[in-house]
C-alpha cells in the first residue's frame, strides 16, 4: 500500500470526524464526518464553511485568530435520518490560516458535554445543601438547649456540662461547614504518574493494621484479597484524590464484608480513549467488592448523593467524594447492588487526563 493511501485509509477509520478549512472552506473532510454530517465527502469538499456550520464560523475565526483550541458544545444538526446533537473542536491546521476541525456526535462517552457536566453538578449541590441544612439542624437543636437550659441559672455542675456540649456541637458545625468549602471551592489536580496498586496496598495495610488493633472494634476479622495487575501502568492524576477515593471503596467494603474483601485490578485495553485530539490511553479498572449484605437496588439512584447512608456511625459523604474525585480526573465510577451476595465498586481510569478538564464548566454558552 502506497504512503498516500495508507495515510488516507488511517484518517477515515478515525472515530472522529475531521474537516480541514482553508480560507473559510472545506479543503479536505475524513470519511467520519461524512458519516457525521450526513454529506457525502464530494459534497463537503469546497463547501462553505458558513453554509455547512453555521456555528463553526466562531470556533474557525479564533483559532485564525491565534487561539491554540476552541470547543464547541452540544450544536443542534439536522441530517438525514433525524436530529443530532454535535461537538466542534478547531486547533490550528498542518500550513498558516487553516483549521482542523475535530466533528463528534454529542454524548459519546469521549465527549460527556458541559451542560451535562454542569446540570449533574447543580444536581450534587442540591443534594449536598439539603444534607447540610439536615446536619446542622440537629447540633443547631442541642446549642438552642443547653442555652435555654443556661438561663435557668442551673448548677455549676451543669453549666460545665452544658457549655461543653455547646462547644463540642458549635465544633461539629464547623467540621461540617469546612467539608462545604472543599467540596465547592475549585481544586486543581495536581499532575503526576499514580501507581494505582501501590495505593490499594497501602490502604488495605492501614485497615489491616486497624483491624489488628487491641482497642479495635470492628468486629469479626475480615480478609482481604487482591488480584493486582503487575503490568498495570501509571495513571496521570492527583495522587491524594485518589488515594481518598481508593480508601473509601475499600473501607466501605470491609464496614459491609462479613469475611472478605476483594480488590481486583486490570488493563482494559477495548476501552482506549481519545478524547480532544488526545489519546487517553489504555483504561484501567479497580474493581472492590464485599460478602456482605448488599445494597437495596432501590437505593441506587442516590447512592452518591451527599450523606447517603445507613449506618449511625457514617457521615455519609464516603460515596460522594469517591464520586466527585473520579469525576475530576475523568473516569466512570459504577455500583452493583449485589443484594444477598455483597456489593461490588468499579472505577475506570485512563492512563492520561484530559488535555484540559476542569472540575466544572466556567460557562453555559454553547461556544467556550
Amino acid at each position: 500500500m502506497h504512503s498516500e493511501s495508507l495515510e488516507q485509509s488511517v484518517l477515515d477509520h478515525l472515530p472522529d470526524g475531521l474537516v480541514l478549512v482553508r480560507e473559510d472552506r472545506v479543503a479536505y473532510s475524513n470519511h467520519r464526518a461524512s458519516e457525521i454530517l450526513g454529506i457525502s465527502q464530494r459534497r463537503l469538499a469546497g463547501s462553505q464553511i458558513a453554509d455547512l456550520l453555521p456555528d463553526a464560523v466562531e470556533v474557525v475565526a479564533r483559532v485564525v485568530g491565534g487561539a491554540m483550541t476552541c470547543t464547541a458544545r452540544d450544536l443542534s444538526w439536522s441530517r438525514p435520518g433525524g436530529a443530532r446533537r454535535l461537538t466542534l473542536v478547531g486547533s490550528p491546521g498542518p500550513a498558516p490560516g487553516e483549521v482542523l476541525l475535530v466533528v463528534r456526535v454529542a454524548g459519546l462517552p469521549s465527549d460527556p458535554g458541559a451542560r451535562d457536566a454542569f446540570r449533574q453538578r447543580l444536581e450534587w449541590l442540591d443534594g449536598l445543601a439539603a444534607g447540610m441544612a439536615h446536619e446542622i439542624r440537629n447540633p443547631l437543636g442541642g446549642i438552642r438547649g443547653a442555652a435555654q437550659l443556661l438561663r435557668r441559672n442551673p448548677d455549676p455542675d451543669e453549666v460545665d456540662e452544658l457549655t461543653g456540649l455547646i462547644i463540642r456541637e458549635t465544633d461539629r458545625i464547623d467540621s461540617i461547614v469546612e467539608q462545604l468549602m472543599l467540596f465547592t471551592r475549585p481544586r486543581p489536580l495536581r499532575r503526576q504518574g499514580v501507581q494505582l496498586n501501590r495505593l490499594v496496598h497501602d490502604e488495605v495495610a492501614l485497615l489491616v493494621a486497624q483491624q489488628r488493633a487491641p482497642d479495635s472494634d470492628s468486629g469479626p476479622a475480615v480478609d482481604f484479597s487482591l488480584d493486582l495487575d503487575p503490568s498495570l501502568p501509571e495513571v496521570e492524576g492527583d495522587a491524594q484524590r485518589l488515594r481518598e477515593a481508593v480508601g473509601n471503596l475499600l473501607r466501605n467494603a470491609w464496614q459491609a464484608a462479613r469475611t472478605r474483601v476483594t480488590a481486583r485490578t486490570r488493563v482494559e485495553p477495548e476501552a482506549r480513549l481519545r478524547e480532544q485530539g488526545r489519546d487517553r490511553g489504555l483504561a484501567l479498572r479497580l474493581s472492590v467488592g464485599d460478602d456482605g449484605d448488599g445494597i437495596d437496588p432501590a437505593r441506587l439512584p442516590g447512592l452518591f448523593a451527599p450523606f447517603a447512608t445507613t449506618r449511625n456511625e457514617g457521615s455519609g459523604l464516603g460515596l460522594f467524594v469517591t464520586r466527585l474525585a473520579i469525576d475530576e480526573h475523568a473516569g466512570v465510577l459504577t455500583a452493583d447492588p449485589g443484594p444477598g451476595t455483597g456489593a461490588t465498586f468499579d472505577v475506570l481510569l485512563w492512563e492520561k487526563l484530559p488535555a484540559e478538564h476542569p472540575t466544572y464548566p466556567a460557562s453555559l454558552d454553547a461556544v467556550l
